[in-house]
């Protein structure tokens, strides 16, 4: 098995050496392949991380539910293959999903989810379950060589807009220490990078049209599919780039007020709908403060959250 993982850790690290369309110009071609090496060896850390100091030898909180529920929902292609299939291009039903998914918990998204993104990663790591024989260091390397190509995709795009030689830009979003940790796990972050990647790179490409379509649709369907509050956050600053690209003057100045008055008059004009995202996103800002935090001994969790601050509505009724 370590012949077979080292086979996978290497078939990603010549793929970054030879393929062309993964280099940066300006950048040696050993530079991409090593800094794969550096996110993988993160990578084992937060395998370690997530293991010895959150778990006892096995993967713990968010990363061993979805190598565990991700291994459930592989399971159901061996007993039928047709609803498996269903499972991942969403056509499944109720009935199927409480009789195979029962013990996965990330699978339902609750009553707080836009999208449930946790069906993605789930079935993105179902997949991955055909080939890693449940080896959480061969999800991790692949994991890994996505984020790398976001790093790669994201470098591409701002690379015309700063001074910095393009190997310095790289290396200065890659040694990000959250970038490096968390972009190397086992998590959405990997797919988060390379959705903004893709983004950032077809919003400012200056090539063919289709080619920047295609990126930016790449891009969208990333960040929505895996963590659509952060399209939200990026799209307000790419509207205030592009207004002050175009206007003639008064660039920033004119450029706050056009985005400020859009913001009053969508905040008038869905005002549950707004108030919803703001509720969700102060949700996602708790949950990140809240990582590795310990209650009575365990790993803060989701229904934590919600028994002290979202408690059902008899209780609320009752106080």
């Amino acid at each position: 098995m370590i012949v077979y993982i080292f086979f996978i850790f290497f078939l990603c690290f010549f793929t970054f050496y030879y393929v062309k369309n993964l280099r940066i110009e300006g950048v040696n071609k050993w530079v991409i392949p090593f800094a794969f090496c550096l996110k993988v060896s993160a990578g084992f850390i937060f395998i370690y991380i997530y293991s010895e100091i959150y778990g006892e030898g096995d993967l713990s909180g968010d990363a061993g539910d979805f190598m565990f529920e991700s291994k459930i929902l592989n399971n159901v292609f061996y007993e039928s293959p047709i609803d498996y299939l269903k499972f991942i291009f969403g056509f499944d039903d109720l009935h199927a999903t409480n009789y195979y998914l029962h013990e996965a918990k990330h699978w339902g998204a609750g009553d707080q989810a836009i999208i449930n993104d946790n069906r993605n990663i789930l079935k993105f790591h179902s997949i991955l379950h055909f080939f890693s024989f449940g080896r959480a260091s061969i999800h991790m390397i692949i994991m890994s060589f996505l984020s790398t190509i976001g790093l790669i995709q994201l470098v591409k795009g701002v690379k015309h807009f700063t001074k910095l030689k393009p190997v310095f830009t790289f290396l200065t979003f890659l040694l990000l220490p959250s970038l490096l940790f968390w972009g190397s796990g086992l998590l959405k972050e990997p797919f988060v990078i390379l959705g903004i990647g893709l983004f950032v790179r077809g919003v400012f490409y200056l090539g063919g049209t289709l080619k920047k379509t295609l990126l930016i649709i790449l891009g969208v369907i990333f960040l929505i599919g895996f963590k659509p509050y952060i399209l939200l956050c990026l799209i307000p600053s790419i509207a205030f780039y592009q207004l002050f690209k175009f206007l003639p003057r008064f660039k920033i100045i004119g450029s706050l007020l056009i985005l400020s008055g859009t913001l009053v008059v969508l905040t008038f004009a869905f005002p549950m709908k707004v108030d919803f995202i703001i509720q969700l996103l102060s949700r996602k800002q708790y949950d990140f403060k809240n990582i590795g935090k310990t209650v009575d001994g365990q790993l803060y969790t989701q229904e934590m959250y919600d028994s002290k601050y979202n408690p059902p509505k008899e209780e609320k009724n009752k106080e």
